[in-house]
């Protein structure tokens, strides 16, 4: 196929995905019920994978004789799975399940400007914490109690906000949740 039938193609299938009637994908899963065994990286779990400076959250697994790494995990994620990990190789896969759950929390984060302040909000001021700033603006702005707030999976904390900012009539700087769907377009 040549590029101008390529672009041709590509435009039509932008245009579809941008007149679709359903929500973006990444908006659906955030939200979508999970399994009772599914892996759910909570605030809480955020909370206190970041008070042990876990490997985790910089995608990364822990080393291997970090069985205490690999306990408090697990504790975080709130999940019996201590009897699945008999063996080094098990406690790996689950432990990339939580790595792809965190990425999955932290890429429904958006960039926001306020409309009439010109004000850029991606990440807190330096010596606040994220998570600290994404918890606040539950408790004080969504109305969630702080146990609410601290059970609040991160994915839909981070899209909770996004469309809290997009009713405050906040605009979103770089690419919303739909256009983060076209990459996919592009290895079809």
């Amino acid at each position: 196929m040549d590029a101008d039938a390529q672009l041709l193609e590509m435009s039509a299938e932008l245009a579809a995905l941008e007149s679709a009637p359903w929500e973006p994908v990444c908006v659906s899963e955030a939200f979508a019920r999970r399994g009772p065994d599914a892996l759910v990286f909570t605030m809480q779990g955020w909370i206190d994978l970041e008070k042990m400076k876990s490997p985790l959250l910089r995608g990364e697994l822990p080393d291997d004789d970090e069985e205490a790494a690999f306990a408090a995990a697990i504790a975080a994620f709130e999940v019996d799975l201590v009897s699945d990990a008999t063996d080094l190789a098990a406690a790996v896969v689950i432990m990339e399940g939580m790595i792809a759950e965190i990425n999955a929390a932290f890429a429904m984060s958006l960039r926001v400007r306020q409309a009439d302040a010109g004000i850029e909000i991606e990440a807190p001021e330096p010596g606040i914490g994220h998570w600290l700033a994404i918890y606040a603006a539950l408790v004080s702005q969504l109305g969630l109690t702080p146990a609410e707030a601290k059970r609040s999976p991160v994915c839909e904390a981070f899209a909770l906000l996004a469309g809290h900012r997009v009713n405050q009539r906040w605009t979103i700087v770089g690419p919303s949740y739909r256009d983060r769907e076209i990459p996919d377009l592009q290895t079809s």
